[in-house]
């Protein structure tokens, strides 16, 4: 049987949905700022490496974890053998490698049977990588006994491995556009930032010394570098069973913060489990992006002492990503938010986060943490909510009025809310009812009146396309849901048919569906022409937006509120 170590399933102070049955590959480990992501890193690392037989210390995040461990003592032997250094010592072996001292046999063995906590055996099975320590791995080590010993470090791992010292330096080529070289002939094995253009040579002459000569060390090179190259050397030397590697997207810009996303997937070795805690879209959307091992995505969220997750296994993960408006929209932004306010279009989103922005800013509060995020009309909206609420990210909707008019998508939305649509559907039917039934006939002097108005604007002889799609516009009846979209609620006749309309959207918000009163956005802010995005910048520029009383204040200040009560 071969040496293994996996974890098996976590539990967090909150409870929520278990970390279970995790398979090798990678868990992404997202949420709000603040809510415990590194915490639980560096409680489940102090886990497995707390000395055996000593209670554990008090933890915040982390409540239970079960660890499944493959092999015997003989399979753990033969695997220390192969990924440490190993020196006789009198009667026992004591084994070694990077910044652990010297081990015996016996009490590694005994910890393997008793552990977890694994205590001394903690740190060769269970690495670490902190944002701050990955920049120290591309430093370089000492040279070892190629004769007598193994390699103890990444850096060692290059010079026995020439494939991997080809691949670290393809990776850094694809990130930087610059290749790395081991130099084997110093005092110490050191890495340069570039490439000479030949195998190193068993007996190396002075033009090939010269040429590694001119080449700057790797760890005299940016943060971002060496946070990448870090990050890379100890995936692609990982002779670690669990790998826990704390914001790899630290002092990366974001396409190498993807591209460390799709290489913490694709790279990971056989037998290997990383949980990544990431504050990053960008590596979220390159983890998905990339082929190779399972990824599972955990949200943490923190309400007061509390750790809550929620998990998406690598199946419902991989159906989520092949959603077009999900692959290719912010919505996956939501994961690191404390709330959600899907909106119809990007020009709302503008709208209500500078409100909502205004509102806060006047009265002293902090930042709210809610994203704002459209999708493109009415009938995507469900697709949206599904997939933010699959993680449990707290979600509110704002609809145009014209939301009410048809049965779909109202009744996808309150679904995926979470609410039964049958609820709210006989109330909708009669404020839909009412308003269209109330057929406007166009009257005879105001269609001469603009008719006349179109033909005397041009001097031609033929009246144009879209001079005719104008007078046929001007013929057209229309039931009362024109008034509606832009007026709202002012559009209904005063009495039991507005009362019922009130009543309607005072309950779809409980549900988390905030129906614009005023009909459309625009509605807000009459004084203001045009429409959308150019509306939105008029408005902006004007400062319109932040007037004490302004009526979308009290409306988008209940939405934030709905979605997140602690704001």
């Amino acid at each position: 049987m071969a040496f293994g170590l996996r974890i098996r399933e976590l539990t967090t102070s909150g409870g929520g949905d278990p970390l279970a049955a995790l398979p090798d590959g990678v868990v992404a480990i997202v949420g709000p700022n603040n809510s415990g992501k590194s915490a639980l890193l560096r409680e489940v690392h102090q886990y497995l490496n707390y000395p055996i037989g000593h209670a554990l210390p008090e933890r915040q995040v982390l409540a239970e974890i079960a660890v499944d461990k493959e092999g015997v003592v003989d399979d753990l032997v033969q695997w220390l053998e192969a990924h440490s250094y190993s020196q006789i010592r009198g009667e026992n072996t004591h084994y070694k490698r990077a910044n652990v001292d010297w081990q015996p046999r016996a009490g590694l063995a005994q910890a393997w049977e008793t552990g977890p906590g694994f205590g001394s055996l903690g740190p060769f099975i269970a690495f670490l990588a902190q944002a701050e320590g990955r920049l120290g791995l591309v430093g370089g080590s000492g040279q070892y006994d190629v004769m007598n010993d193994s390699p103890g470090n990444p850096t060692q791992v290059l010079y026995a491995r020439r494939d991997l010292e080809e691949r670290l330096s393809a990776l850094a080529l694809e990130a930087f556009g610059v290749g790395v070289t081991l130099n084997r002939f110093g005092a110490n094995l050191t890495l340069l930032w570039g490439s000479v253009e030949e195998d190193p040579p068993a007996f190396p002459s002075d033009e090939y010394l010269d040429r590694l000569r001119a080449l700057p060390p790797l760890n005299a090179q940016g943060d971002g570098v060496k946070s990448f190259l870090g990050t890379m050397l100890l995936l692609l030397t990982a002779s670690y069973p669990l790998v826990f590697i704390d914001e790899p997207e630290a002092f990366l810009h974001p396409p190498q913060a993807q591209l460390i996303g799709r290489r913490l997937r694709s790279e990971l070795a056989a037998g290997t489990q990383a949980l990544v805690a990431t504050h990053s879209l960008d590596v979220v959307e390159g983890l998905l992006d990339a082929g190779g091992r399972a990824v599972t995505i955990a949200r943490l969220t923190r309400a007061g002492n509390v750790n809550k997750l929620s998990v998406l296994d690598p199946e419902a993960v991989d159906h989520l990503w092949r959603d077009p408006l999900l692959r290719f929209s912010n919505v996956l932004e939501g994961l690191f938010h404390r709330g959600v306010v899907v909106c119809e279009a990007d020009a709302d989103c503008r709208f209500y986060s500078a409100v909502l922005d205004s509102a806060r800013s006047e009265a002293g509060a902090p930042p709210h943490d809610l994203l704002f995020t459209h999708c493109g009309g009415k009938q995507r909206v469900p697709t949206v909510v599904r997939a933010l609420r699959a993680v449990d990210v707290p979600v509110v909707v704002i609809a145009d009025f014209d939301v009410l008019r048809e049965p779909q998508p109202f009744a996808d939305i309150i679904g995926e809310l979470g609410g039964n649509s049958a609820e709210y559907e006989e109330l909708r039917q009669r404020v839909a009812a009412g308003l269209t039934a109330r057929v406007q006939q166009p009257s005879r002097a105001f269609v001469a009146e603009e008719v006349q108005k179109v033909v005397a604007a041009s001097a031609a002889a033929t009246l144009s396309r879209d001079e005719v799609d104008a007078i046929r516009g001007l013929i057209r009846s229309e039931d009362g849901w024109k008034a509606a979209k832009e007026s709202g609620l002012a559009a209904i006749p005063r009495g039991q048919q507005y009362n019922e309309a009130d009543a309607l959207l005072g309950k779809l918000r409980a549900v988390g569906l905030f129906v614009v009163p005023v009909g459309e956005l625009e509605g807000w802010v009459r004084e203001v022409g045009n429409k959308g995005p150019k509306w939105v910048v008029d408005v902006l520029e004007q400062g319109l937006h932040a007037r004490p009383d302004l009526k979308a204040r009290p409306f988008i200040e209940a939405a934030a509120t709905a979605v997140a009560p602690e704001i």
